[in-house]
């Protein structure tokens, strides 16, 4: 894992240097615990050891967005949006008139850990997963999101989105945006 994001971290300072050196130092051992002790769920090792090398980016209030407009999150900001979301979704009952597919048809989870935002849609990675899904898994969470939709799951891991995410980078299979430091990958996600 640690190769696997060094490789993404000089891969985007490649680039583009400012989009690179925004990656933060890793988070701390005390970062972690609290992380771990607030979220209050097993949280996969594969994401601890990233977060061993990266905790997020400094994005600068969402100034740095090199993935499709998303920028990874450090621990603070984790917290604070999971304790938002829960504030305001956490109770709500399952919608409806959505099936459930990979995903709980729900506004928000307690178990759902947002690792990457781009103001109001996250990449969460899913603790408690619908009845086809994998706990683990990586999906995208915006407004009006196809809830039955397969695609909207990204991974079945944060090892496997990782994995993705530096081939997509490998092989190019990106565009950059002219006027700002973001990469916009063929398929439209991160």
């Amino acid at each position: 894992m640690k190769n696997i994001w060094n490789s993404i971290q000089f891969k985007i300072n490649s680039i583009d240097h400012k989009s690179g050196n925004s990656f933060n130092r890793p988070a701390t051992d005390s970062e972690i615990n609290f992380l771990n002790s607030h979220f209050n769920q097993k949280i996969p090792n594969e994401f601890i050891t990233y977060l061993r090398v990266y905790n997020g980016q400094n994005h600068n209030n969402f100034e740095i967005q090199p993935f499709s407009y998303y920028a990874f999150i450090p621990v603070k900001e984790i917290l604070e949006i999971v304790k938002m979301q829960n504030e305001l979704w956490a109770d709500e009952e399952p919608i409806a008139s959505i099936s459930e597919n990979k995903i709980q048809p729900k506004q928000w989870d307690k178990k759902w850990l947002p690792i990457a935002s781009e103001g109001s849609s996250y990449l969460i990675l899913d603790m408690n997963p619908g009845e086809n899904g994998v706990s683990g898994q990586v999906f995208q969470l915006f407004s009006g999101m196809d809830y039955e939709d397969n695609t909207i799951v990204l991974a079945d891991s944060f090892l496997e989105f990782s994995e993705i995410l530096m081939h997509k980078l490998e092989s190019k299979d990106y565009e950059t945006e002219e006027d700002e430091p973001i990469i916009i990958f063929k398929d439209d996600w991160i």
